[in-house]
């Protein structure tokens, strides 16, 4: 990687990370409303090709769905916000990620999650068509993957996600696979304990405890 490269990757890092401290009402609420659903998500994802200067930020990343959930103040309501808010979505949309964007007032008044409903309701049916699409082939290859490792395809899975100190089960490891946005070989390194993540997973429940308790004591 060129240094262009790395010194791009750790501003955009770091910028995340003062982006991750700030506390905005609105989306503090949308937060807990995805917690209370169990729906994992990524706070402040970043979006970026190291070798351009176009870097851009998901309140809400959701794999499942490559969808980006922006929570919007009045600031947005502005004609030279709006502009951006528009040029960040055809951003968005060239790595086929679909952005919805929520008003805090309509935050405020939700008592809880129904994110099918809103994949259904929000996102244009071309684009829910394309990212299925992307998402069939994708779970095909990780079939094979699996197949390949001797990986069970059918037995529930446990992950733990470091960054927002959660615990969520998945049906299997295609279902966990599609949930998260990484690759299957980190996946299978954490899996073996071959490699360190911000995540934990296991096919063991009282295992992926014993592994958190015993990172929490550090």
């Amino acid at each position: 990687m060129n240094n262009f490269a790395e010194n791009r990757k750790e501003w955009v890092f770091s910028q995340r990370n003062k982006l991750l401290k700030r506390h905005v009402p609105g989306q503090d609420k949308f937060r807990k409303l995805l917690d209370a659903a169990h729906i994992l998500y990524v706070r402040e994802q970043p979006s970026f090709k190291c070798n351009s200067s176009d870097v851009c930020f998901m309140d809400f990343y959701v794999p499942y769905y490559q969808l980006d959930i922006e929570i919007d103040g009045r600031q947005h309501r502005y004609e030279d916000r709006y502009d951006k808010d528009i040029s960040k979505a055809e951003f968005l949309w060239k790595d086929k990620i679909a952005t919805i964007r929520i008003l805090n007032e309509v935050v405020g008044g939700l008592e809880r999650i129904d994110i099918e409903k809103l994949w259904e309701d929000r996102v244009p049916e071309e684009q829910r068509n394309e990212i299925e699409g992307i998402k069939r082939n994708q779970m095909e290859g990780w079939r094979l993957f699996y197949s390949r490792h001797q990986i069970s395809l059918d037995q529930p899975v446990w992950l733990y996600f470091k960054e927002n100190r959660r615990t969520y089960r998945f049906d299997s490891i295609l279902d966990l696979q599609r949930s998260i946005h990484y690759d299957e070989d980190k996946v299978l390194g954490v899996l073996e304990k071959k490699r360190k993540s911000n995540f934990f997973v296991s096919f063991d429940k009282k295992e992926l405890s014993d592994m958190v308790d015993e990172w929490r004591k550090r």
